[in-house]
């Protein structure tokens, strides 16, 4: 147990060395652009960029550093000895100071030297003698909660030019099945003013990831199945696994509004000529013809969809969708198609497509 939960600490901190490259890139991308006099209104666009990141790392910071510090007071609960501090000592439990930490790094703490590892955990952090929860145990909660709305309402509420867009969630706290539960927040997250087109995934993501599936009967039920009458080195994992979760959803809203900076973000190697119009025509009316260059990545095919019957396939890059029209008119096709960043984020788009079919 203590190895697994030291390999997810390491994945934790992979996460957090992730989002903290974006953060530090668009940093960067300031400083740049300021040395730029003819940049003022970039400039403008990615400091906004950053004071919507500042916000979401500080309540990562936050949250993070919140279960840390329950970290510390099972073990201090337990009497296991935490006066050494030292990075890398296998005989050494903290490897880092809570009170020197700056960022939404967690501390490490070494499993391995714990002296009774299948102690079980005191009731007086999360749990009382009655089994409810503890003030400790609410704020942790209260936290995670608290941390959702404003990861989700940062990322998914902002202006961009003369546009407004703003969501604000609600919780959804009873749910049968994770099917069920991503059906309440699709339809919350499309009811909302958010940016539908560029942001609703990745505001579905955050919801997910931020819901505990155990907390389906709704409440606090997630904190009582997992501290109740649990080992010391069970509860330390099961918050590690925790950190996981706010460092991960802390990746995608950063890698999110990092990609506002430009459409740098998507990588392109090959260019498609494409022209549209009219596909009836009187004679002797004029027409117009749009023609664009597209350009896509013959190495990412993009996902695509249909609403009803048709069979997809890809070629270097491309969705191809082969359909057999069962009645003649104007017949509509619509679905969508989506492609990856390269920071992993997947942006969904509405297509349609009209073809007047003829009898045999």
């Amino acid at each position: 147990m203590a190895k697994l939960e030291s390999d997810v600490y390491d994945a934790s901190l992979t996460q957090f060395d992730i989002g903290q490259g974006y953060y530090e890139e668009v940093n960067w991308n300031i400083e740049s652009t300021r040395r730029n006099d003819d940049s003022r209104i970039k400039l403008q666009k990615v400091e906004y960029l950053l004071s919507k990141m500042d916000s979401i790392e500080n309540y990562s910071n936050i949250l993070v550093a919140l279960v840390d510090e329950i970290k510390y007071e099972l073990l201090v609960q337990s009497n296991e000895d935490l006066k050494k501090v030292k990075q890398g000592d296998d005989n050494s439990i903290l490897w880092g100071k809570l009170e020197s930490r700056k960022s939404a790094q967690p501390v490490k703490f070494n499993l391995s030297a714990i002296n009774n590892k299948g102690r079980t955990i005191s009731n007086k952090v999360m749990l009382d003698s009655d089994g409810a929860l503890t003030e400790k145990s609410l704020n942790l909660w209260n936290t995670l909660l608290l941390f959702r709305k404003k990861i989700i309402e940062h990322t998914g509420s902002y202006n961009w030019g003369k546009q407004k867009f703003k969501i604000e969630i609600s919780n959804v706290d009873k749910f049968s099945s994770a099917k069920d539960l991503r059906s309440k927040v699709e339809l919350m997250i499309d009811g909302s003013k958010a940016n539908i087109i560029d942001d609703r995934q990745v505001l579905i993501d955050l919801y997910m990831m931020l819901t505990l599936e155990s907390s389906k009967d709704g409440g606090n039920h997630w904190i009582k199945s997992t501290f109740e009458n649990t080992s010391i080195i069970e509860a330390l994992s099961a918050l590690t696994s925790f950190q996981y979760d706010v460092l991960s959803a802390r990746r995608l809203a950063l890698a999110h509004w990092k990609s506002k900076i430009g459409h740098c973000c998507y990588r392109f190697d090959e260019i498609l000529p494409v022209a549209t119009g009219p596909s009836t025509v009187i004679q002797g009316n004029p027409i117009n013809i749009t023609v664009i260059v597209a350009a896509y990545d013959s190495y990412n095919s993009p996902k695509v969809t249909i609403d009803g019957s048709g069979v997809i396939h890809y070629e270097e890059g491309l969705g191809i969708i082969t359909i057999s029209p069962e009645s003649t008119g104007l017949q509509t096709y619509r679905g969508t198609v989506g492609l990856k960043t390269m920071s992993g984020l997947e942006k969904t788009y509405n297509w349609e497509w009209s073809v007047n079919v003829l009898e045999k």
